[in-house]
C-alpha cells in the first residue's frame, strides 16, 4: 500500500511542481517525489517491522529527504501516528492523533488551505464515523479527499508562502492538500484491493 502511494505521488509530481508554482516556491513536486524515491528504495528494509515501528521508520525517512515544510508535517504525522500504535491505540485514533500532532506543529487548523483541509475530514470520518473502512467507506472516503482537495481553490490561504499572497491565494489548489489527497486515494485503492483479494479467498 505504501508503495502503491509512493508511485502515485511520482506520477503526479509535475501536477504538485504546477500548484506549488502558483501560490507557493514551486518544489512541493520535487520534494514529495524525493522522499516517495527514498520511501520505495527503505521498503525492502521495513519488511519485518510490526506497525508501529514500520511508521516510526517511514515518519523518519520523511523527515530526512521531504525538503521544507511538509517534510516535518509528514514527518510528524507518521510518527506520531507510530507512537500512538505502540502505545496500544486503535490504528483510526492512533492516526487521528498524528492529525492532531499536525495541527500543533503546523500551528495551523482546518479552513487554513493546507493538508489539514483533507487530513482532519479523513481521520474525523475514520475515528469517529467508522471502526472498520469496508469498501463502501473506502469509496466514500476517496470522494471525500477529493472534495476537500477541491474545496480549497475557494479558501483564502492563512499559513505558508501562500498566505503572502492574501485575496490572490483565493482560485488556487492547495498543493499539500493535492498531495495528501493523492496520498489517502491511493491508500484506499490498495486498501480496497486487500479487501476484494480477501473476499475472493
Amino acid at each position: 500500500m505504501v508503495s502503491r502511494v509512493c508511485h502515485e505521488l511520482l506520477a503526479h509530481q509535475d501536477l504538485l511542481t504546477q500548484l506549488d508554482v502558483e501560490i507557493g516556491d514551486g518544489d512541493h513536486g520535487f520534494n514529495i517525489s524525493r522522499g516517495a524515491e527514498a520511501v520505495l528504495e527503505a521498503l525492502p528494509q521495513w519488511r519485518h517491522l510490526m506497525d508501529g515501528a514500520f511508521l516510526k521508520a517511514l515518519g523518519e525517512c520523511v523527515l530526512k529527504h521531504i525538503g521544507g515544510a511538509s517534510g516535518a508535517l509528514y514527518g510528524t504525522l507518521f510518527l506520531t501516528w507510530g507512537k500512538a500504535v505502540n502505545q496500544g491505540k486503535p490504528i483510526d485514533e492512533a492516526f487521528y492523533l498524528g492529525v492532531v500532532s499536525v495541527e500543533r506543529r503546523g500551528k495551523s487548523a482546518l479552513g487554513d488551505k493546507t493538508m489539514l483541509d483533507v487530513l482532519v475530514p479523513f481521520a474525523a470520518y475514520w475515528h469517529f464515523d467508522t471502526k472498520a473502512l469496508g469498501v463502501e467507506a473506502l469509496t466514500i472516503v476517496q470522494h471525500l479527499a477529493e472534495t476537500h482537495c477541491e474545496n480549497t481553490k475557494h479558501l483564502l490561504a492563512k499559513k505558508g508562502r501562500a498566505a503572502y499572497l492574501g485575496e490572490r491565494s483565493v482560485g488556487h489548489i492547495d498543493p499539500g492538500a493535492c498531495s495528501s489527497m493523492l496520498a489517502l486515494k491511493a491508500a484506499m485503492n490498495g486498501m480496497m484491493e486487500m479487501t476484494n483479494l480477501e473476499q475472493s479467498d
